[in-house]
């Protein structure tokens, strides 16, 4: 078990994060639970996380703010939805897909991957659902959303240190208030999460499909197959401790994902808390084997299931690949196989948008700073 002291628990992760609120969005300088404007076009129910969007920025113009939650609220219906199709599959014995991320040595340790997804898609009983139902139906909505605060920009509540690069195609802030944070009328079990402007640039699970194709994703796990909410929520869901602690499976999360981790206002406490991390090499040196730069994307996150060390269970990306390789498996109908091309992992952005890379047969060059995303979320500290 590692002994990590770690700042009030904070993820200043690779991937763009992004959720919506219940019915509309904070007016400018209104506090984050102020009373919003109703929005009649899209409900998701009293479940939904809160979301506004920064006043006077000017990456966020107001006359902008319906597109952006527009584009939002189908992030997380697209996360959402994705990981209800992964739940109601979900099938440990299958020797592709989850033995492509996770380890098959020992029989329970299935338990934790599809509790985790299933919670994060709101499903208790897999049985009641088809994959078809998840698709065509409205989402449904974890109750544990409702502790949920989305940011456009930055948010009030977290000081400026809580923030790597804000300017990367990939980067986002997620901090569950665990340790440390005292803010009125939150609680430890809340979570804030920043979504930055290049994040917009990813497209919409439907744009994938419709544009892309499935042809288009070619014959491997890729970030071709990165929609806003597949980069978005899916990974920063998978980190918050509250989202993923399932009480029936506490021994399963002790074993496999337990972190012990010092009290930052007390050097002598130490608290075992359950959460899945992101690989980080620093914390690894010593292992005798070639081991991938980070845990981003799905080369590293199958290398990290092949090493065997059991890092994959540890590490968000090897359940966000699961879920999307499972999820396009299904709307392709056709088996994706293993990324062993890192340099595949960054080909996610649609034609026309500032941070492009080109469609498979295109010629169009990427923009400066996309092919460099790797750098970017080394340079957060990732």
């Amino acid at each position: 078990m590692r002994v990590l002291k770690l700042q009030p628990l904070l993820y200043v992760s690779g991937l763009a994060g992004v959720l919506l609120a219940s019915s509309g969005y904070c007016l400018p300088g209104e506090p984050l639970n102020a009373a919003t404007v109703k929005r009649e076009a899209f409900d998701l129910g009293p479940n939904s996380p809160q979301f506004s969007v920064q006043p006077n920025n000017p990456d966020f113009p107001e006359d902008q703010w319906p597109d952006i939650l527009s584009r939002l609220e189908k992030a997380f219906t697209d996360a959402v939805k994705m990981a209800g199709v992964a739940c109601v599959l979900f099938d440990s014995t299958e020797p592709f897909v989850y033995a492509r991320y996770f380890e098959t040595k020992l029989d329970w340790t299935w338990e934790l991957p599809q509790s985790v997804i299933c919670s994060i898609a709101g499903i208790y009983d897999p049985s009641a659902h088809t994959p078809e139902g998840i698709i065509a139906g409205d989402p449904i909505i974890n109750p544990k959303y409702a502790k949920l605060s989305i940011v456009a920009g930055y948010s009030d509540l977290l000081p400026d240190d809580a923030r790597g690069d804000t300017t990367g195609i990939s980067a986002t802030t997620f901090r569950q208030l665990s340790s440390g944070y005292d803010i009125p009328g939150k609680d430890d079990n809340d979570a804030i999460t920043e979504v930055y402007i290049r994040a917009f640039d990813y497209p919409s699970n439907d744009q994938i499909r419709d544009v892309r194709t499935c042809r288009g994703l070619g014959e491997f796990d890729s970030g071709l197959m990165t929609s806003l909410g597949a980069s978005a929520i899916l990974h920063e869901m998978f980190h918050w401790e509250y989202m993923v602690r399932i009480e029936k499976n506490q021994v399963i999360f002790d074993d496999l994902v337990e972190h012990t981790i010092e009290d930052p206002d007390n050097d002598d406490k130490l608290e075992d808390r359950d959460y899945i991390d992101d690989y980080d090499t620093a914390y690894y040196s010593g292992k005798p084997f070639n081991e991938p730069p980070d845990g981003y994307g799905p080369a590293n996150a199958a290398q990290l299931r092949g090493n065997g060390f059991g890092d994959a269970w540890q590490n968000a990306d090897n359940y966000r690949w699961y879920v999307v390789s499972r999820y396009w498996q299904f709307v392709c109908t056709k088996l994706f196989g293993r990324q062993t091309d890192r340099s595949k992992d960054d080909k996610m952005i649609p034609p026309g948008s500032k941070g492009q890379v080109p469609y498979p047969g295109e010629e169009l060059p990427p923009s400066e700073g996309t092919s460099s995303s790797r750098r970017q979320r080394r340079s957060a500290g990732l």
